[in-house]
């Protein structure tokens, strides 16, 4: 009976390796592969980074094979990036530029390089006792910590402003000191980090409101503002110098021949002087204030108010020259394409 007990232990100790804890942790790691969601708005401003992130992280044999990574637009326009495990550790970084996104990943999710063979027992030369490497246990990897999802203004100072160019066409009507206008006209921004420069042109068919001819006024304007961003938003507040002409840029002069007989008619009564055939350049201030919609998209539109003062006449021009309003105030509708 001895002997038949015997037999069998080798069997169960065998038994008992091949279900260890080492099988059951090599069992527990049979993930799928990582996955990576993303919302709509990200992958619209920065369509090559989800896939960067499958070919440079999860890719990689050394990652912890069941993360869950998240990456979503915040709204200062930073990337937020979220990572979760199947143990219910979780993280979260905020304020993130898109090549910070790949490095933060990276340091989260590798993980320590395991041996191929379990190291050969070696003697201590002092005591000449065994030491067992293999039972050396790898240092455990940090614990993850949820970070603030509110980014301090220093995070916000670091996000990727950048440079954006952009071109507009504008159309309105304007309406102030008895006269009514509508046009259509140019403008062109730089943006650098939300503060706004750049220059607009606009023509205008003026026309008094009492009675008079229609006549057409051009307007060219040096602008500078701030652009601020809200969710799914922005608002732009600009204002700037400029000038305004309205009539013909040219004058007219009639010349009439003199008559060589010897008689002469009586001469004829004099006529009123006739009325200038322009305003000459009248300076003007010029502001606006628009709402723009779809900020991440290459085209976009906005909608807003804008308004211009200034004299009637330019210095030493006639009173009999065509007159600008003293203040205008009208509905700007819009189109854009530049940077987002």
């Amino acid at each position: 009976m001895k002997r038949h007990v015997s037999a069998k232990l080798p069997a169960l100790w065998g038994m008992l390796c091949a279900f260890g804890p080492g099988t059951a942790s090599a069992a527990e790691r049979a993930c799928p592969a990582g996955t990576v969601m993303s919302d709509e708005a990200l992958r619209e401003r920065w369509p090559d980074l989800v896939p960067s992130v499958r070919n440079e992280v999860l890719s990689r044999n050394d990652i912890d094979a069941c993360a869950s990574v998240t990456l979503k637009l915040a709204t200062d326009a930073t990337i937020r990036v979220e990572v979760a495990l199947p143990d219910g550790r979780a993280t979260a970084r905020g304020a993130l530029r898109p090549e910070d996104v790949i490095p933060m990943l990276q340091a989260l999710l590798l993980m320590p390089e395991h041996m191929a063979s379990a190291a050969a027992p070696t003697r201590a030369p002092a005591t000449g006792s065994m030491i067992d490497h293999s039972r050396t246990r790898p240092r455990a990897a940090a614990s993850y910590a949820a970070e603030n999802p509110n980014p301090s203004g220093s995070s916000l100072a670091r996000r990727a402003g950048g440079l954006g160019v952009e071109l507009s066409v504008i159309g309105g009507a304007r309406f102030g000191d008895g006269q009514a206008s509508y046009g259509l006209g140019a403008q062109s921004f730089i943006d650098l980090s939300g503060w706004l420069v750049g220059f607009e042109g606009r023509a205008d068919r003026y026309r008094q409101l009492s009675a008079g001819q229609a006549q057409t006024a051009l307007e060219v304007g040096v602008v500078a503002g701030k652009r601020i961003r809200f969710e799914g938003v922005t608002l732009d507040l600009a204002a700037g110098p400029g000038f305004a002409i309205k009539g013909s840029l040219a004058s007219r002069t009639e010349v009439a021949a003199a008559d060589g007989s010897p008689t002469k008619p009586p001469p004829a009564p004099p006529e009123p002087p006739p009325s200038e055939p322009s305003s000459g350049p009248v300076p003007r201030l010029l502001a606006g204030l628009h709402l723009g919609f779809s900020p991440h998209s290459v085209l976009r539109t906005f909608v807003g108010v804008d308004g211009t003062f200034g004299p009637a006449r330019a210095d030493g021009s006639s009173p009999n020259s065509p007159s600008m309003p003293r203040w205008t105030l009208g509905l700007t509708l819009g189109a854009t394409v530049g940077t987002p």
